[in-house]
Parts: C-alpha cells; structure tokens; sequence
C-alpha cells in the first residue's frame, strides 16, 4: 500500500463527513472536477490531447461504459484489439459487448500473443498488428500495464500507430 494512500482517503472520507455535497466544489480537491488534478500527466503518458482522454468511475462498469460510447462498429471495422491473458474481466467486457453488437467473437476479437518462447509483448508487434489490421479494428483496448507480467506498455507509441489507422485507444 503506498504510504500516503490511507492519509489520503482518511482526508476524503472526513471531507465527506463534514462537507457532504458540498465537498464537490469545496477544498484543495473538489470532486466535481477532481480528474483534472491528473490529466495533464495522463495524457501525457498516453501520447494523448486532454479531449482524448476520459476518467471514470469502477472497473468493469467503466469498461461496459467506455465501449458504448467509443465502440462504434462499422460493416467494415468491427474488430477489437486487446492482449492475451488480459485481466479477466476486461475479457468478459469485450465479449459481452462484441456479441451485443451481434459480432462473432472468433472474428471480432484480436488477441496479441507473446512470441513462441516469448512472456511480454514486444512493441514492435504490437504496432505491426495495428498497422496490418487496423481498416478493421475499432477500438484497441490495453491496460497500460499488463496485469498478468507487470509489463509497461509504450503507449505512447500504441496511440500514434493506432491514430495512423484511425482506431480508438
């Protein structure tokens, strides 16, 4: 647990007690807008613009969240990029929204696989895909780090190859 996690939440939990609502636009940290304390570094480690980049609220909810609103699928680009081994959940929202959308999930789900003898993935592949496939991918989906190997993707060039080929990161 970082060192300053539990003094943090104590503070927002007595702002809570002794400002209720008024807590969303009070103190050194108002809530209603209290994604902009991180935006800046946000997008710069996603290579992204502050109107690209969107902060919310639990994880697989958001998930469901986030792909309604940017998975827009197309007769032509349908596909969803994401890794192999992805946390579990982020997997079943995948599929979920794949076959709500009426996809076939053996189609409409791209899998990045590590080499053979391989346990990360290598960057080059990673942007090697989104260049071969991307008239078809829709959205690519990664975590950042990958949950699985601890491994810290480069987004900031995922984002520029898949803005190349017009897909949502």
């Amino acid at each position: 647990q970082p060192r300053a996690l539990q003094k943090s939440i104590i503070s927002q939990l007595d702002k809570w007690a002794h400002e209720g609502v008024e807590g969303h636009f009070l103190g050194d940290t108002p809530w209603l807008d209290i994604d902009s304390i991180v935006t800046d570094s946000l997008c710069k480690l996603l290579g992204a613009n502050a109107d690209e980049v969107v902060l919310m609220n639990s994880l697989s909810a958001n998930l469901h969240f986030m792909l309604t609103s940017f998975y827009r699928p197309s007769s032509c680009r349908m596909k969803i990029l994401m890794e192999k081994r992805s946390f579990p959940s982020d997997y079943h929202v995948v599929i979920s929204q794949l076959q709500l959308h009426g996809y076939d999930v053996e189609t409409a789900l791209l899998e990045l696989h590590p080499r053979i003898n391989e346990v990360i993935l290598r960057t080059e592949d990673i942007i090697d895909t989104i260049i071969t496939h991307g008239d078809t991918i829709a959205v690519i989906l990664l975590s950042g780090v990958q949950y699985y190997t601890g491994q810290l993707f480069d987004m900031e060039a995922i984002c520029v190859a898949a803005k190349s080929k017009g897909c949502f990161v």
